[in-house]
């Protein structure tokens, strides 16, 4: 999609997240292992799979991931990566002053932090040149840090940030040492509950979710969200009313608070209504 038909000055990539009754979805996030991409590092292997990975190969990325598509997708389907680079690409050259903003959540995140990696694996200059923004919200983590590096390199013209709303348990997955090797990249764009902002060069607040120290404050957000979502309205206007289903999610949050604050809804109001500090190193 572009900002407007003509002379448009964004064209923006925006992958789906998991949807909640979607088992291939939740398949693809539940693959915890991953695959080595040569110099693109080790990348979560459900992701890849997701946005089209031909063949599960370790020693030969170009087999894995070929710059070009195989046609070995099954008859009335597509690889994802290779439709959508296409799009992008007939996209900026209809707006020649066009930046490419690629973004998603949760794991639509996931996908629009792989995809640049991608481009930049098949020397996409072209595209990468046009690249503006990596904006994610609520993304897992996709890889080592030889990934992180990667993308890193690849998106050094452009920001990466990544929206982190609370105790969201999703970009807390899959775990860091010593339990696994996931790294996360990117500026850390940290949200409190009252939508406070702050930028971290590192990771967020409590990078392993199951850390003990943080169970009474998990659960005291969770109390906090939800009279939040129960009286916002009041101060913030008539648009952020919550229905009674996106109540009873955040009553959820009292048993397992990291899911509530998955939320989308969270992620939009951060950004509707937050302040952000200075990054802070």
């Amino acid at each position: 999609m572009t900002d407007r038909a003509k002379d448009a000055s964004a064209v923006v990539l925006a992958f789906r997240g998991t949807e909640p009754f979607n088992t291939k979805d939740w398949s693809t996030d539940v693959e915890l292992s991953w695959l080595g991409l040569g110099a693109m590092g080790n990348v979560h292997l459900g992701f890849l799979k997701a946005l089209g990975l031909q063949e599960v190969n370790e020693e030969k990325a170009e087999r894995a991931f070929p710059r070009k598509d195989k046609g070995t997708a099954p008859k009335g389907k597509f690889f994802a990566y290779y439709q959508l680079r296409e799009v992008v690409r007939e996209q900026l050259k209809k707006h020649p002053a066009a930046r490419l903003i690629v973004t998603g959540h949760s794991l639509g995140g996931a996908l629009a932090a792989i995809f640049p990696a991608l481009l930049a694996l098949h020397g996409e200059k072209d595209l990468l040149g046009r690249l503006g923004d990596v904006l994610t919200y609520g993304q897992p983590r996709v890889g080592d840090s030889n990934f992180v590096d990667f993308l890193s390199a690849a998106t050094k013209a452009a920001r990466y940030d990544r929206v982190v709303y609370r105790y969201d348990i999703v970009p807390r997955v899959p775990f860091t040492a010593p339990v696994a090797k996931y790294s996360h990249g990117g500026t850390c764009v940290y949200y409190n509950g009252w939508y406070d902002g702050k930028e971290l060069a590192g990771d967020e607040p409590d990078p392993n979710y199951f850390d003990p120290r943080y169970v009474l404050s998990k659960y005291g957000n969770a109390v906090g969200d939800l009279v939040k979502g129960a009286f916002l309205w009041a101060s913030a206007g008539r648009d952020y009313r919550e229905g009674l289903c996106s109540l009873l999610y955040r009553c959820g949050g009292l048993i397992f608070p990291g899911f509530a604050s998955h939320s989308p809804r969270d992620y939009v109001d951060a950004v509707r209504l937050g302040r952000i500090a200075p990054k802070q190193i």
